[in-house]
């Protein structure tokens, strides 16, 4: 009920700053998809570095996809952070279905 995806090559802290930041623009304008928070881009200021390696703060955005009627149908998500590894930065993106979700029922 969930798939991954992530980036295959890292980034310097800049270059990742534009990747998330595009791809949350993207969300936010694709009529399919309803932003889970109000403001969800990265600052272009913003010391991802410290801020993930002292404080531990996450970067994600999260969005919830429209379901055919329109309505926000939070048991299909997407969400994306940014992980912070030892050559640099990458973005690993989660598709989820919880319409798939294993209940036991198929054992």
């Amino acid at each position: 009920w969930r798939i991954y995806l992530a980036d295959k090559d890292t980034r310097d802290e800049t270059s990742i700053k534009v990747r998330f930041n595009t791809l949350v623009r993207q969300f936010e304008n694709n009529d399919k998809y309803v932003p889970y928070y109000e403001e969800q881009t990265i600052a272009d200021d913003e010391d991802i570095s410290y801020q993930m390696t002292v404080n531990k703060k996450q970067y994600e955005a999260i969005f919830a996809q429209k379901g055919e009627d329109g309505t926000v149908d939070e048991k299909r998500m997407v969400w994306f952070k940014i992980s912070q590894l030892s050559d640099g930065y990458r973005i690993d993106m989660f598709y989820e279905n919880k319409y798939n979700q294993a209940d036991g029922s198929d054992l």
